[in-house]
């Protein structure tokens, strides 16, 4: 590691060269980074950002490729440069850089940064987090002015949004109305309902992919088993001899030069595709063009396999079946582990064999996690857990197939290998994206990301128990239960405000509907919800009763055989109003008063006249029956009726 005299004497090459290195879908990826300090005007010796450079280079050299976020670093320095007044403050000399300075130099450079269009709220807090690290926290702290490495205690960033949770299986829609409600649309009748209908939508959603996964995970299962069965019998041995020579070493002649069913029987064929598990020198792409279609049909038949299971399965996966795992099957597989442990998609896709360990009638498995390169918490995978004790053995047994056939390098570890359409050994993963859209298709399940599974596991650990976050915590390997938060907790606060909210809605307007057309008439019977709720439909009035609302002294105020309730207090008052202190009562008066707090201005300047004759006077008696109340002995006991405060 250079020394402090070093980093301060020493001049920025015009090219500085950073190793980056991370992974992603189970392989790591290198890239060197250039930054041109030289067209950036960035190379003085003794400056801030000079010194900031060459801790970074030197970061590089003792502990090799730095990660990604060394991209997001020169973003924001190629930024910074294009300003005068944050490029000055950036080039000072290091020893006369102090807390003020830092303080007033992040400002301006979160200034430059909200001032992108192009970068989302999430990608501008997250820019700015990195540059701040490596323009404080990388740099040593006794070349400062004074002490500024912890510079969250002084600085309080502007840039605090933050990417929203991810979401769950459950936040789909629900079209079909067989199917219950998204999380964030589920009727109520409080909270506790909310949740545990929450858990129960969370966990039939969750069963339906491992059922899923579970269903191709047996069938292919079943149907290797039985080209097992068929291998174990007395096979004719010049028939296997002929059917192998074919093959792997036939010439493609149009249709002509395929086998049919008249050549062997359908038992016999099937028997010699069960033998390739053991015969390592079949030529697995020649399986595709070797069946005339007929004979393709006779053998899926006996098989059991129906034609509904042939989405992203071609017949080659088929006769091949005992060969490797078809990709069906790799999906299901992947996703059955993933509902099971818990861990993100990249995380699954890092596990090799050596992180499969034998124990206890089952296996301790863990994987590394390469953003935070971690290991995951080690889980246990035995015989109970169905749907991921099919797929981990499934995964053993495809990957010592692949090794013994040479299709995968002699020192690869990794599992999720299956066919390819190059006779070249693999080294990518298999894309397993057609052959998931395939399983969902045939299940009947919406599309969904790897992420979400992830989030939903933890969202439903979270909200099982009360203490639940812990618990999904543990699970995810997260160091600190903030970052759970994020992907659990923030999301199911998120969908019950929103189902709340919703909620509100919905009793609101079936509410007024059923209150202006009636419960029993046509138009309220063909609506979905039908709830009256009486706490929502409260009259709106000024706390009075009226002794005859239908028969007034004077016939026309009449309007539609009930009074208008316009002259209740114009006047002399009416000789039917009443005054009867109920809690129904004093709750319409504080609601009746409040309106006129808020839009008494509105209702003058709109209509003088109406004002003077209508509102003016009931607007008083309201304030002055208030007030009365107040004075009276029974204000002890009326005013727990009313908000506090609300009198102001």
């Amino acid at each position: 590691m250079a020394t402090y005299i070093e980093l301060t004497n020493r001049a920025v090459p015009d090219e500085l060269s950073i190793a980056m290195k991370w992974r992603a879908k189970g392989r790591e990826h290198t890239r060197d980074l250039v930054i041109r300090a030289g067209d950036l005007g960035i190379t003085s010796a003794g400056t801030w950002i000079a010194v900031a450079l060459l801790a970074l280079q030197e970061k590089c050299k003792s502990r090799g490729t730095l990660n990604a976020e060394c991209a997001f670093f020169l973003r924001v320095l190629t930024l910074v440069c294009k300003d005068e007044v944050t490029k000055l403050a950036m080039c000072a000399q290091i020893h006369t850089v102090g807390r003020a300075e830092v303080v007033n130099f992040f400002q301006e450079t979160e200034r430059l940064i909200a001032s992108v269009p192009t970068w989302s709220g999430p990608s501008q807090s997250a820019n700015s987090s990195t540059f701040r690290r490596f323009m404080v926290e990388e740099v040593p702290g006794a070349l400062f002015a004074e002490d500024v490495t912890n510079h969250s205690r002084y600085f309080k960033t502007v840039l605090r949004e933050r990417h929203k949770p991810r979401a769950t299986l459950s936040d789909l829609p629900a079209l079909d109305l067989n199917v219950p409600d998204p999380i964030g649309a589920i009727p109520h009748d409080n909270i506790q309902q909310l949740r545990e209908s929450s858990i129960e939508r969370l966990t039939v959603d969750i069963e339906a992919v491992k059922e899923a996964c579970m269903y191709d995970l047996e069938l292919w299962g079943v149907v290797r088993n039985k080209m097992r069965t068929y291998a174990r019998q007395n096979l004719p041995r010049e028939d296997y001899r002929h059917i192998v020579n074919f093959v792997n070493n036939r010439v493609v002649v149009g249709e002509s030069n395929l086998l049919t069913v008249w050549d062997f029987p359908i038992q016999t064929l099937i028997g010699s595709m069960g033998r390739f598990e053991r015969n390592f020198k079949i030529k697995r792409k020649l399986l595709t063009i070797c069946f005339q279609k007929e004979l393709k049909e006779k053998v899926c038949a006996k098989l059991g396999i129906s034609q509904g299971e042939y989405d992203a399965v071609t017949f080659r996966h088929i006769a091949g079946l005992c060969t490797s795992a078809n990709p069906r099957e790799l999906v299901a597989a992947f996703h059955a582990l993933q509902i099971h442990s818990g861990w993100n998609a990249d995380a699954l896709q890092n596990l090799t064999i050596k992180d499969i360990v034998p124990s206890d009638n089952g296996y301790l498995v863990r994987s590394i996690k390469g953003k935070v390169d971690k290991f995951t918490p080690q889980v246990f995978i035995g015989p109970g857990e169905r749907g991921a004790w099919l797929a981990i053995n499934l995964l053993i047994w495809n990957y010592s197939q692949l090794k013994r056939r040479k299709l995968i390098e002699k020192d690869e570890g990794r599992l999720w290998f299956c066919w390819s359409n190059s006779e070249d050994v693999m080294t990518q993963p298999y894309a397993m994206h057609k052959a998931k859209v395939a399983m969902l298709m045939r299940h009947g399940i919406a599309w969904f990301s790897d992420e979400q599974i992830r989030n939903h596991v933890l969202t439903l650990i979270s909200m099982r128990r009360r203490n639940g976050l812990v618990d999904a915590q543990a699970v995810a390997g997260h160091s600190y239960i903030g970052t759970t938060a994020h992907y659990a907790d923030q999301l199911v606060t998120k969908l019950m405000c929103d189902s709340i909210n919703l909620e509100f809605q919905r009793r609101l307007d079936s509410t007024l509907k059923i209150a202006l057309w009636g419960p029993h008439s046509d138009f309220v019977m063909r609506l979905r919800f039908q709830k009256f709720d009486a706490k929502l439909a409260l009259p709106v009035g000024d706390g009075t009763l009226c002794a005859a609302p239908e028969n007034p002294p004077d016939l026309d105020w009449l309007a539609g055989g009930v009074c208008d309730a316009k002259r209740c207090h114009t006047g002399q008052g009416c000789k039917n109003n009443r005054i009867a202190v109920t809690q129904s009562s004093v709750e319409e008066l504080w609601r009746f008063v409040q309106y006129y707090k808020g839009n008494w201005q509105r209702l003058l300047a709109e209509n003088d006249a109406a004002f003077r004759e209508y509102h003016g006077p009931a607007m008083l008696f309201a304030l002055a029956f208030i007030r009365f109340l107040q004075d009276s002995p029974y204000w002890e006991e009326v005013k727990i009726y009313l908000p506090h405060g609300s009198l102001r």
